[in-house]
């Protein structure tokens, strides 16, 4: 884990992130966790593709993204859509220059620079909480959510369903169009809580252990380390994924 703390006009931002291998002979998964005196950007990138190539992929879209933040000519306002643009340009340009397979990878994003916006590809997800309480989180990219859509399961069964893993959308795939979302504009008031995850994560932890996690909790560390122990407790008998995440307070 690692703390970061950053002031934010008369706001104070603590953060703290994990990534773990679980029970694969890859950790697959890349963290992203930087500020500056006026912003903020955390992610999570969950790499596809086997044999190590997952992780290439995580690890460019981090490296990219990383480079557009700090890309000083880039409008904060279209700081997202530029970075997943990036990160799609130089993904596809490394697989046409290397035999790299399928690889691909899943990708969210959350900049705070005077209000707090995200952006996601795949089945990471980002979560917002508000004096404890969830109000908004992203939808997957998958074929269980898809299913969810077309009210044939119920959101609490794509945690468990046998095509959680089948994507429909991914960074490294073949765009036909605009394939990530980016939320409009969330305005910090303070008590604010971000928790950024891999699918590994969030397919042990209920939305409302998040939540009672974090209303014990005083310090992103505290909360991350909380909801690790239900991943440990829960998943220790299963054969587990790579489990990453962010968290962030806002106060």
């Amino acid at each position: 884990m690692d703390n970061l703390n950053q002031s934010l006009d008369n706001y104070e931002i603590t953060s703290a992130y994990l990534t773990r291998r679980g029970n694969r002979n890859y950790n697959e998964d890349s963290v992203i966790s930087i500020a500056t005196f006026n912003r903020c950007l955390y992610g999570v990138a969950d790499g596809l593709g086997g044999q190590g190539f997952g992780r290439v992929a995580s690890d460019t879209a981090v490296g990219s993204v990383k480079r557009i933040f700090e890309d000083e000519t880039v409008d904060m306002d279209d700081f997202l859509s530029h970075a997943f643009y990036k990160v799609q340009e130089d993904l596809m340009d490394k697989k046409s220059k290397g035999d790299y397979g399928d690889m691909m990878t899943t990708l969210a994003l959350v900049h705070i620079a005077g209000d707090i916006r995200w952006a996601h590809i795949g089945d990471t997800r980002v979560y917002l909480f508000v004096d404890g309480k969830l109000i908004d989180y992203t939808l997957d990219h998958s074929v269980p959510q898809a299913l969810v859509y077309a009210d044939e399961i119920t959101p609490d069964e794509i945690r468990h369903h046998p095509d959680r893993n089948r994507l429909l959308r991914a960074v490294g795939k073949e765009w036909s169009k605009d394939e990530f979302v980016v939320s409009n504009p969330y305005g910090i008031r303070g008590g604010e809580a971000v928790l950024i995850c891999s699918d590994g994560f969030w397919e042990y932890v209920l939305e409302r252990e998040m939540e009672e996690t974090l209303s014990a909790s005083s310090t992103p560390d505290e909360w991350l380390d909380a909801m690790e122990k239900i991943i440990i407790k829960r998943g220790h008998d299963y054969d587990m994924d790579n489990y990453s995440a962010v968290a962030v307070m806002i106060k």
